[in-house]
């Protein structure tokens, strides 16, 4: 899918790593769902969170690191997706204690 820049209003990182994984929503309001597991980065796009999650891939799928890999930093993230996605300064984390 070929866009022009995507601008994130908001981003909440929701877990840390295997996988890597946020949820955010643009300033168009749709939702952004971001995946980073077996090495590979999906960005799902959508008009709701549930249709960014079911739409995985749908604006990236790019292969970063081996299958093993479930570990991105936000930094990682924002350089990987250059050109394609303009991201808040920072991130929200949502840590869930077991």
């Amino acid at each position: 899918m070929t866009e022009s820049v995507i601008t994130l209003t908001t981003l909440i990182r929701t877990c840390n790593s295997c996988p890597s994984q946020w949820e955010g929503k643009s300033c168009d309001g749709r939702y952004v769902y971001v995946r980073y597991r077996w090495g590979t980065l999906s960005i799902g796009i959508g008009k709701s969170r549930e249709e960014s999650i079911k739409r995985s891939g749908n604006l990236l799928e790019k292969e970063l690191g081996d299958h093993l890999d479930g570990v991105l930093e936000f930094e990682q993230l924002r350089a990987a997706t250059a050109g394609l996605i303009e991201w808040p300064d920072a991130c929200e984390s949502n840590n869930f204690l077991f």
